[in-house]
């Protein structure tokens, strides 16, 4: 594996927070926004050298965010703990994920099949994704969780849209059924979205950068190397806040010398794709669109 240069990973998260700006606000997130580098929780980004492309992931409090072999946000996923806040169950640390589901098994949903189908459908139009294209291609089903209990099969208020069949969507969004809330956006097949495939221009002359010569940059001029080295227009509202400046302290010395380092960059290269609130599927209530 190689290594990083800071230089590459500044400019990167900076364009990665500018995407995830992008999409957050038109998706409206269940977050304050912009998100900003205060509101990072982890970080990661792969040496493109090793990935044959962009790559890398932020969490926040409330979301994770990946991209993987382009500059298209592939993966939204709201993290664990807040889907099930906002899906009003409350997971005790004893308490298993079936237990939970059963829990979730006794609320009911706010919205139908085509309600779930109509919002998904909204989502990914906002997102720019070529609906009309995925749809001739991809033919949607809705699915709805069900639970097995006993000999019964009990409803849940979560959906599934899913473009490209049940197990091996190309696209898939999840839906809170409780509220309407989007818990995850996947997009396996991002060859349908309209967003930028490439957010870094002349990566070979970023990655030369040494660490030595970034550590010595002025404010101004992290800001002039995004500016130089972002391959498109950044969609934030204020692009200062999209700057990852913390980064300069995290310097090839033990993370633990700088103090004022409120972050760390951690080298994964295997991503997890998405986290699903629901990984366990006793039944499913499966619509086709169309």
């Amino acid at each position: 594996m190689l290594a990083t240069s800071l230089a590459y990973k500044y400019v990167t998260l900076a364009v990665m927070l500018m995407e995830i700006n992008y999409c957050a606000s038109k998706l409206h997130l269940n977050a304050r926004l912009p998100i900003k580098t205060e509101d990072v929780t982890v970080a990661s980004i792969d040496n493109p050298k090793d990935l044959a492309g962009f790559g890398g992931h932020i969490d926040t409090q409330n979301y994770f965010f990946s991209f993987l072999h382009s500059g298209r946000l592939r993966f939204i996923c709201e993290l664990d703990a807040s889907s099930r806040q906002s899906l009003g169950i409350y997971r005790r640390d004893d308490e298993t994920r079936v237990q939970c589901m059963e829990e979730l098994s006794h609320m009911r949903s706010m919205i139908s099949s085509n309600d779930a189908y109509c919002l998904a459908t909204n989502w990914l139009i906002s997102i720019d994704i070529d609906l009309k294209k995925l749809e001739a291609e991809k033919p949607p089903v809705v699915i709805q969780q069900f639970l097995r209990s006993g000999t019964n099969l009990v409803p849940v208020p979560l959906f599934y849209v899913k473009w490209g069949g049940d197990y091996d969507p190309a696209v898939a969004v999840m839906i809170s059924g409780v509220n309407g809330e989007l818990l995850n956006v996947r997009q396996e097949d991002d060859s349908y979205s309209k967003r930028p495939a490439v957010l870094i221009k002349n990566i070979d002359a970023l990655l030369a950068i040494p660490n030595d010569e970034f550590l010595k940059y002025s404010p101004t001029e992290c800001s002039n190397l995004v500016t130089r080295f972002n391959e498109v227009l950044a969609e934030c509202n204020n692009s200062t806040d999209c700057v990852p400046l913390w980064l300069k302290c995290i310097a090839p010395a033990p993370i633990k010398s700088h103090k004022k380092c409120l972050h760390k960059i951690e080298q994964r290269y295997n991503f997890i794709a998405c986290c699903n609130t629901c990984s366990l599927i006793s039944g499913c209530s499966v619509v086709a669109m169309g």
